[in-house]
């Protein structure tokens, strides 16, 4: 699994043992052509230049040993609870300057694309004196780092604050005040045919309906002048009890929930499904509609349900606003470039044509894009 220079005459080599957390280190001695174990449970291992210390962590401790014989682990444990006084201004100079130079030393041309690459330092570089965050820090990195031209070049990390969040449950569905009380507007369903697609009020047998009321919270009341949110703190993926009624007044029936930490997924589906409506309403049945979140795995399966599904239409609109990009362009593209040879009939079909390929659409496509595709999603379109 890997190879190190030990002490003269001797190298290591890491082992992974299923039933050992972690490498085994040997050390083998070239000369008398033996092996023996030298540190076990290592998770990184690193030898110094003139092979006479070696560097090994085993969970979260680090150590320093001599390689000519195995080490008694925990003996040598480093103390890595060090403080340092930092320059956030220098700081923040020095790593803007590494990101000009890994631009200028590492792209894969010298030329920077043309890019005047001293000039962009002159005009950059002055913009340090004003950042007052990482975040600041960042966003002049990112544009110098624009002026390349180039694709798949990402600014991003560092030192930035820990926030602490309270997360809180969702019911995939639009609140708002009515009557002096909290009511439901719209419900996400998902889908029925989604299977990954958890709509907390639209479970079978649950009866919520656009329009109810939430009078409650576990027995807590709810009404317009509250935040409906507070009383869902700390309780995605728990199950919470709903007052529900029909009216402002009551009476209340009670349903048990449980609420997502994200509905990203609930209202995504909800405006895929609503375009692809609204297509078929406005082109009174002839178009079809396909989304691509992206050219991977997820656009790689919408493209296959959706086109696929609808090869009675007669064009299609491609929606790729967003698209996060991936490798399967150009599969979308050869299917979407097939040409209608021709077509099969017979008296057991009951005269029903099919096609040569026997599956495609073959009118007129059209493509929807915006400046938030990249990478796949540029080179679709």
């Amino acid at each position: 699994m890997g190879l190190f220079p030990g002490p003269e005459e001797s190298v290591f080599y890491a082992e992974i043992q299923p039933a050992t957390k972690g490498m085994v280190i040997h050390s083998f001695e070239t000369k008398e052509l033996e092996s023996k174990e030298f540190v076990k449970g290592v998770n990184s291992f690193t030898v110094s230049a003139d092979r006479s210390n070696v560097l090994y962590r085993i969970g979260s401790n680090w150590e320093i040993v001599e390689s000519k014989s195995s080490p008694k682990v925990g003996e040598e444990t480093l103390k890595l609870g060090l403080k340092l006084k930092i320059d956030p201004r220098a700081e923040y100079m020095q790593i803007f300057r590494e990101g000009w130079r890994y631009m200028r030393d590492f792209l894969y041309v010298d030329n920077v694309h043309g890019a005047p690459w001293d000039d962009v330092w002159e005009w950059y570089s002055p913009w340090i004196n004003h950042v007052q965050h990482r975040t600041d820090l960042n966003y002049v990195v990112d544009i110098m780092s624009g002026e390349v031209a180039v694709g798949h070049s990402f600014v991003s990390g560092g030192d930035l604050p820990d926030i602490q969040r309270v997360p809180i449950g969702l019911l995939g569905a639009d609140l708002v005040v009515a009557n002096g009380k909290i009511q439901i507007k719209k419900i996400y369903t998902g889908e029925s045919w989604n299977l990954s697609s958890k709509a907390p009020l639209s479970v079978n047998g649950l009866d919520v309906k656009e329009g109810d009321y939430i009078l409650s919270v576990n027995n807590y009341p709810l009404d317009g002048t509250m935040n409906p949110f507070s009383l869902f703190e700390e309780t995605a993926g728990s199950q919470v009890r709903l007052g529900i009624s029909s009216s402002p007044n009551g009476p209340t029936r009670e349903v048990v929930v449980e609420p997502l930490a994200n509905e990203r997924n609930l209202r995504t589906w909800d405006w895929i499904e609503g375009n692809r409506r609204k297509v078929d309403e406005w082109s009174d049945g002839k178009l079809a509609y396909v989304y691509l979140p992206n050219t991977g795995g997820g656009g790689f399966n919408n493209f296959n349900r959706y086109y696929f599904a609808q090869q009675d239409k007669k064009g299609v609109i491609i929606d790729e606003r967003n698209n996060g990009g991936g490798s399967a362009a150009d599969y979308m593209i050869d299917v979407m470039n097939r040409k209608l040879f021709g077509y099969f009939n017979s008296r057991a079909n009951e005269h029903r044509p099919w096609t040569s390929p026997i599956s495609g659409i073959w009118g007129p496509k059209v493509m929807i894009i915006n400046e938030r595709a990249g990478s796949g999603g540029d080179l679709l379109p």
